[in-house]
């Protein structure tokens, strides 16, 4: 039998735990230098990127130095007058439980090694049987305490599959060898049913082996099982003391109901691994045993119920809940179909009641895991985010960031922070998930099968799984029913609610103040909870688990987050309960009280935050509200719903501007949308996502394709026109970005976009340049090469993008625009590392490269050969090098070799057969006018054969002219991209008819904005397009680019 000979303190600590006063540094002859020099760079590494001086600030703001850390480090002991932590002794349990002798293992578990589990699976239910009171055994069947138990089994199989998996290996590849020498006991092992000789194995010394290679693992397997006890003993005692309560809530005729079984997936843990529990009893209902204080619901239930007194216009409903002390029981909601098109829209109708009432009670993440559909209602089921405060301006916050503040804050207030419109976040493997209430919700997920499951033989493979959540959607013929057809339904909905609110202000404030909000516990959500799942899915990792101090500084990635320069030190206190819960492999939990700044967690108060209440925040939103505060909020929900704004005549006897004035009178609209401060302006928009597939409304970045940077390239190519005010505003756009590319948080942005041309700091980079050049800004100009060493070789090799707008093809260009105006040689030697880079990362197969945002290579110049071909080429220009002029002549042979000749375009490759997508799209994304502008751009590199090059831009034009255009204004998507391919081979070819023809595309935008106040984009209004690639400030671009020959092309980084 294995015998435990490793102190488990000492090799179990965590980071926390090694820093704090229990313990002191070893004396110096004991210390292992080197163990604490690996430690401190994995610290470095997960919690500050590799950034040595933002570590050196951070241990400067907890009052720690290096040499300090580093003893610590090395090795402690426990300090004279502390004494042993309660973990020590349950995972020293742990260890003796898991070594004793079992009579038989079953292979028909289906939880992988379940059954080298079950000792402390028995040995913790006996514990938790023990400690049950005699109150509890009326109720407490044993199917109900068999379910309890698998709780506990599963968890515990979860987390030691993978490193009893890899021990097994090891044990495996001995017997084989074994075997091979003739040894015929081992063969019989491998051939066994059961994993019986394995056991033996890990009793005779595996387990031991395991403890000293990942001590933590035992750690954790002690905690899990501390946690199931205390969770279930706390709610069987609940449950027993107001199983009568309960009765007479459900109205049950029993008034001492018997449980049936407890569904316990209903959650996330929290709080030490306590969850939701769906209870179903013996005669069918069904009740949800929640562990956290429920007055928050029982607020919004007579907040809603006084609503309606004064006649609310829809039905909303709030299931009932029975409050305790702590904790509480609701309803459980019942799924049920739309009988009618008629009941779907009802039902869309009050989900945009739901939308104004908790945009009033200053609500937020009422995610789509927030709503059940029950016939045609929708009902909400957690009530824990209202009342929600609203950050100060941060002391950080000067007049070259008070814009993007303003624009920050003015979402936070809006509706949309309510949570339930759409919004949408990317899946670990790039996909999109939507993350609103409006729409299904499909997300991956890594999923371990096993064949020959607990036997010698047992393989494992990892599958990727979709789930799909759509309960929050009605459903008819059995189908869920999302927002799109039923747009209108939703915004009547909220507009009414919104207009009934302000007719009954007065009443409304004194429902509020009837509910009794003071003092409520809230939960306030600090990081998304998807954040959370990442890191938990570090800790889980049986790789990190060879050192239990490199393991708990996976959790410390929270420290990236923090702006480590600020002065508001407050904040950085969550950081430390944030780890320690993560440790607990719980997401992590705060509240708030209503009437209190103070956040906390579980064990008590953690630290202020600088918020306005929201009781605050309420009693303001109310007392401002106005028919015209409302028609915001509802083009906020058009916007984020991509409907419509219908015409909006311009006034009668206006004259179609020329171009100049055109781009003037776009440029007055974008200044009308714009959030601005003495010495900044920022804007909101539409922000495309996942290939324009989706979008979300929120305060714009700083790149160049929808950003910040695009917006003052505009202005800057106005200014060099003439106009005496477009170089302050571009100045002013530019403001926060290059206070940001000057700060510290550079190699942070870096990490966040990447290093594209488009979206990537490449592109702010490009932006820097052009307005340095059109401007002669000297302060844009250095604020470009500062911005250009955080293109990073690391950063360089990181890329999986490739492309022009978002990888290291766009990044190439960047740096070669710099180049030609500084000629400072390292930027050759940047972008060399950028050319070597996508040299290298050539498929094999066809020579071209496979971004992880697609599924094989492509045609076109924002992300596929065409944009490529452009970097390498212009790369040769400078270098000379043969290889990258190779390169860009199979760029553009493979491109060819996908031109249609029968339809004289070039075939888009992501369109897959028989779908709606088009087959050669007419854009500068993918098709004709990109190609041929990206050859044009060509032309003088000496890459490629001018004749073949003049060939492509000959059959670009071609195709270019046949198409009407009018389906999008953009310059990515439609005609704004028409105008600049034309403009610009207008004059590198010499042939004004082009320029014509630029003209009449132009003047038909100026037609019809003219009529309707309006262009068409690809979603959205004019309002909220203001972006360079997406927007009015390109098609202000396109009005200027008739008229300047001489302005260099953003779509070609030129």
């Amino acid at each position: 039998m294995s015998t435990l000979s490793i102190d488990v303190e000492f090799v179990a600590l965590t980071i926390d735990e090694l820093l704090s006063p229990a313990y002191e540094a070893l004396p110096e002859h004991e210390r292992d230098v080197q163990l604490a020099q690996r430690r401190l760079a994995r610290w470095i590494a997960v919690s500050a990127d590799g950034d040595e001086a933002e570590f050196n600030k951070r241990l400067a703001r907890e009052n720690r130095s290096r040499e300090w850390v580093l003893e610590r480090l090395s090795g402690v002991r426990r300090r004279a007058g502390f004494s042993e932590p309660d973990w020590v002794g349950k995972t020293r349990r742990v260890f003796d439980v898991l070594a004793r002798d079992v009579a038989c293992l079953s292979p028909q578990d289906q939880l992988a090694f379940a059954p080298l589990l079950e000792p402390l699976v028995d040995h913790a239910a006996s514990a938790l049987r023990a400690a049950l009171p005699d109150a509890v055994a009326p109720f407490l069947t044993p199917v109900v305490f068999d379910g309890a138990v698998d709780h506990l089994r599963r968890r515990l199989s979860n987390l030691c599959e993978l490193p009893f998996y890899e021990v097994l290996l090891g044990w495996r590849r001995n017997l084989v060898a074994a075997a091979r020498t003739g040894d015929e006991a081992a063969g019989l092992q491998l051939l066994a049913g059961t994993l019986e000789a394995f056991a033996a194995y890990l009793r005779g010394g595996g387990y031991a082996d395991l403890l000293r290679g990942k001590p933590i693992l035992f750690r954790l397997l002690a905690m899990l099982v501390d946690q199931w006890h205390h969770s279930y003993l706390t709610f069987f005692m609940r449950f027993a003391a107001d199983r009568h309560r309960i009765a007479q809530f459900l109205e049950q005729p029993d008034t001492k109901p018997r449980l049936r079984r407890i569904d316990w997936g209903a959650s996330d843990p929290h709080n030490g691994g306590h969850s939701v529990f769906i209870i179903e009893f013996e005669d069918g209902h069904r009740v949800l045993y929640k562990p956290k204080d429920l007055r928050p619901d029982r607020f919004v239930a007579s907040i809603v119920s006084a609503l309606r007194r004064i006649g609310l216009p829809e039905s909303l409903v709030v299931p009932e809940a029975l409050v305790c002390d702590g904790y509480g029981w609701t309803r459980f909601v019942e799924s049920a179909p739309c009988a009618d098109d008629r009941e779907v829209a009802f039902y869309y109708r009050r989900f945009g009641a739901w939308l104004a009432v908790f945009h009033v009670l200053s609500t937020s993440d009422m995610h789509m895991e927030n709503f059940l559909a029950e016939g045609g209602h929708p009902v909400p089921v957690d009530f824990e985010m209202v009342l929600q405060g609203l950050r100060q301006r941060p002391k950080s916050v000067d007049d070259y960031t008070q814009a993007h503040w303003l624009a920050v804050r003015f979402m936070e207030e809006s509706v949309q922070s309510v949570g339930m419109l759409p919004a949408y976040v990317q899946g670990q493997d790039g996909s999109l998930i939507s993350v609103g209430a409006l729409e299904p919700s499909v997300y991956p997920v890594q999923v371990l099968r096993w064949d020959d499951i607990n036997t010698p033989r047992m393989l494992l493979c990892s599958v990727t799984e979709h789930i799909e959540i759509a309960t929050n959607l009605p459903t008819l013929n059995g189908q869920p029913i999302p927002v799109a057809r039923f747009r209108d339904a939703f915004l009547s909905g909220f507009d009414e609610t919104m207009h009934f609110v302000l007719s009954h202000r007065d009443a409304v404030l004194a429902a509020i103040d009837a509910a009794h909000p003071h003092w409520l516990s809230i939960r306030k959500v600090i990081r998304p909870t998807r954040f959370y799942y990442m890191l938990l899915k570090r800790l889980y990792d049986h790789r990190n688990m060879k050192d239990s101090i490199a393991w708990s500084l996976e959790a410390d990635f929270v420290a990236r987050l923090f702006d480590w320069d600020s002065e508001n030190e407050e904040p950085w206190k969550l950081a430390g309960s944030e780890r320690r819960q993560l440790h607990e492999l719980c997401i992590p939990h705060f509240t708030m009280q209503t009437a209190s700044n103070i956040i906390g967690d579980r064990h008590g108060p953690v630290t202020r935050l600088h918020v306005d209440l929201g009781l605050k925040v309420i009693g303001s939103r109310l007392s401002a509200l106005s028919s015209t505060a409302i028609d915001v909020q509802a083009d906020i929900v058009r916007a984020c719903l991509q409907m419509p704004q219908g015409a909006r005549p311009v006034a009668e006897g206006s004259e179609m501007p020329y171009a100049v004035s055109f781009a003037e009178m776009l440029r007055n609209k974008l200044l009308r949308h714009s959030f601005r401060a003495s010495r900044s302006i920022a804007w909101i928009g539409l922000n495309r996502v996942d290939h324009e597939v989706a979008a979300q409304l929120g305060p714009l970045g700083h790149d160049l394709y929808h950003g910040s940077a695009g917006i003052a390239l505009f202005l800057a190519a106005l200014a060099q026109g003439g106009d005496p005010c477009a170089a302050e505003q571009c100045r002013q756009a530019l403001a926060a970005t290059i206070k940001l590319v000057n700060s510290s948080r550079l190699s942070a942005l870096g990490r966040a976009l990447g290093v594209g041309g488009g979206v990537g700091l490449g592109s702010i980079v490009y932006a820097l340049v052009f307005v340095s050049e059109m401007l002669s800004d000297a302060e844009a100009l250095e604020a470009a090469d500062v911005c250009a060493r955080g293109i990073s070789a690391e950063l360089i090799r990181a890329d999986d993008k490739f492309d022009l707008v978002a990888g290291t093809a766009g990044a190439c260009l960047a740096l070669l625009a710099l180049y030609k105006r500084t000629r400072a040689e390292w930027l050759v030697e940047r972008a060399v590392l950028c050319g070597d880079h996508l040299l290298d990362r050539r498929s094999a197969t066809h020579g071209m490269w496979i971004s992880s945002a697609f599924a094989g290579p492509l045609t076109g110049v924002a992300h596929g050969a065409a944009g490529m071909a452009l970097a390498l080429s212009r790369l040769y220009a400078v270098t000379g090098e043969a290889r990258f002029r190779e390169a860009a002549q199979d760029c553009v042979e493979f491109e060819n070799s996908h031109f249609e000749v029968a339809l004289g375009n070039w075939t888009d490759l992501r369109a897959a057969p028989g779908s709606d997508m088009a087959r050669t799209p007419n854009q500068w994304c993918y098709g004709a006018p990109g190609i041929g502008l990206a050859r044009l751009a060509m032309l003088a590199d000496g890459a490629v054969s001018k004749c073949l090059l003049n060939q492509d831009v000959e059959r670009a034009l071609a195709a270019t002219l046949r198409d009407p255009g009018g389906r999008s204004a953009g310059l990515c998507c439609g005609d704004g991209g028409h105008i600049e391919f034309l403009s610009v081979a207008a004059a590198k070819l010499d042939r004004p008819s082009l320029r014509v023809s630029a003209r009449e595309r132009l003047a038909g935008l100026q037609a019809t904005w003219d009529r309707t106040g309006d262009l068409n984009w690809i979603g959205g209004t004019s309002d909220y397009n203001p972006g360079l690639f997406q927007g009015l400030a390109g098609v202000g671009f396109s009005a200027l680019r008739v008229d300047c020959v001489r302005l260099p092309s953003p779509l070609v980084l030129e």
